[in-house]
């Protein structure tokens, strides 16, 4: 069965569309259905979910697949964040990846590092998104160890620290699924306008008073 956890409405220009997201008992999976919208009348609505208040084992197998698809995202944000950085501010330190070519004017090798003092992306951009700055056409300039600048691809350099570790990564997931935001697993979830469950902590406090 399909237990509602969240309703929330996603505005358009014109319109706004209703949406659902559940947790299925049967299959363990986390999804949404569109509820309705001002834009056709009628709708699916809550047929085959049911809209009864979310008992604390629903709650909690569902929190745990929250979990994991955190942990998904935050592994492959870090991942691209570390190794492959878009852009960094003024002052991060980068480990270079690549000796400089024979024909380039700033010489750097494998391995070295620098404290960023410069960053420019390179090109004509547009505000709808075609040919946006990133680490391919941002060149940066570092000051290394030794106090020297050099110039260099983005392209060619990672943020010099190392990843997360695994159980660092479990205990963000696990932290941030405790905050029971089921719309974050959802591209285009804005707010929440009806919630179908209280946390723990709500029945910890609604027992007490």
């Amino acid at each position: 069965m399909k237990h509602a956890l969240v309703e929330y409405e996603r505005n358009g220009y014109n319109d706004s569309d209703f949406f659902a997201i559940w947790f299925d008992d049967a299959t363990g999976e986390l999804g949404q259905t569109e509820i309705g919208s001002t834009r056709y009348a009628g709708g699916a609505g809550y047929e085959g979910i049911s809209t009864a208040p979310a008992s604390s084992v629903i709650l909690e197998r569902a929190r745990k697949v929250l979990a994991a698809l955190i942990l998904s995202q935050i592994t492959a944000a870090e991942k691209s964040d570390v190794l492959e950085p878009e852009s960094v501010p003024l002052g991060t330190t980068l480990r270079i990846l690549k000796d400089s070519s024979p024909r380039s004017k700033s010489t750097y090798k494998t391995g070295e590092i620098g404290e960023v003092f410069y960053s420019k992306a390179f090109g004509t951009f547009y505000r709808k998104g075609y040919n946006t700055p990133d680490r391919k056409n941002t060149r940066v300039g570092l000051r290394r160890l030794d106090g020297t600048t050099v110039f260099v691809p983005l392209s060619q350099c990672r943020l010099d620290r190392e990843m997360l570790t695994t159980e660092e990564l479990n205990h963000r997931a696990e932290a941030l699924s405790h905050e029971y935001q089921f719309g974050g697993a959802f591209a285009g979830y804005t707010w929440a306008s009806k919630l179908f469950f209280a946390t723990p902590e709500q029945n910890a406090e609604a027992a007490a008073a």
